[in-house]
């Protein structure tokens, strides 16, 4: 979000916590917030809520996004140039 291509990422599961392996958020442009079809739950544009990754944009330009889960609530962008 934002201006600057190398901030403002955020990289979150499509799945809400404990949802069927089926059920994914979708995107409501209505309300600009994704919501859930599985429930009535509504989730912001930053994923606020979901499962978090980390997104990081490497010295090339690249978006990395690990996958591995983490303990936040909510990914943070970083820029970093060793990468």
């Amino acid at each position: 979000m934002g201006n600057d291509p190398k901030r403002g990422w955020y990289a979150f599961a499509a799945r809400p916590p404990g949802a069927p392996d089926d059920c994914f958020i979708e995107w409501d442009r209505e309300t600009d917030q994704f919501t859930s079809p599985c429930s009535d739950d509504t989730y912001p544009a930053t994923g606020d809520g979901l499962r978090a990754f980390a997104a990081t944009v490497n010295r090339d330009g690249d978006l990395v996004i690990d996958l591995t889960p983490t303990r936040s609530d909510r990914s943070t962008t970083t820029t970093d140039p060793d990468r």
